[in-house]
């Protein structure tokens, strides 16, 4: 008997050490696997500019099959020294390629003074708000990738009966970094820039573009 329990013994902590040995093996042949795989097989980390073209890539075919591909995509090289007014979907009527806004705080405007930088304003009663960031144009898409900083001006506008002036209040602020994407379509002879999740649009404007990179610098939004 106790040579029969003796023998078992040594069978199980056999048994157990082969386990063992069997896993250690497996796990370090699984993370030779992970590396080799990490080359190029499906489970490498996606570096952060291919998820995007990914995910883009994903959206545009999306956007194809609800629009039953009628949307009127175009290639755009430079938009250099143009303006766009932005605006949420729902203000925008299709007909006649326009927005229709019916608040203070709804609307606001790109503008593009080079190749690859951008100014995004946004206007609320007394209150303008300037972004400032680049841009990219690829195939159908433009990505606009936002600045930490914006410039806000805010005009504190004084009583009836008071006879000083208007108090103006230029504020810088860091906010959390942003990119938004969009697909360039045209709405009639227009170039309509679509979100990519179909949240808000910009269309071209036929305002100054002059005129308002003039004004953003006498008001110090710009340039500082």
């Amino acid at each position: 008997m106790f040579c029969e329990s003796f023998i078992n013994n040594k069978i199980s902590a056999l048994r157990l050490k082969i386990s063992i040995a069997l896993l250690l093996a497996l796990v370090a042949c699984g993370t030779d696997n992970g590396k080799t795989k990490g080359k190029g097989h499906s489970n490498q980390i996606v570096p952060i500019e291919k998820a995007y073209e990914n995910e883009m890539a994903k959206n545009l075919q999306l956007n194809r099959k609800n629009e039953g591909n009628t949307a009127n995509y175009v290639r755009i090289e430079s938009l250099k020294e143009t303006v766009f007014e932005k605006g949420a979907t729902y203000h925008f009527i299709k007909d006649s390629c326009a927005f229709y806004f019916e608040c203070d705080c709804c609307s606001g405007l790109y503008v593009f003074p080079t190749d690859s930088t951008f100014y995004s304003i946004s206007n609320c009663m007394n209150d303008e708000i300037v972004r400032q960031g680049t841009y990219r144009l690829a195939d159908f898409e433009l990505r606009l990738i936002f600045d930490q900083w914006v410039q806000r001006k805010m005009v504190k506008t004084a009583l009836e009966s008071d006879t000083t002036p208007d108090e103006v209040i230029i504020q810088r602020k860091k906010v959390e970094p942003m990119v938004k994407n969009y697909f360039t379509t045209k709405c009639g002879d227009l170039i309509k820039l679509t979100d990519s999740l179909d949240e808000s649009l910009a269309t071209e404007a036929s305002l100054n573009y002059a005129n308002i990179m003039k004004e953003l610098a006498e008001n110090k939004l710009i340039g500082q």
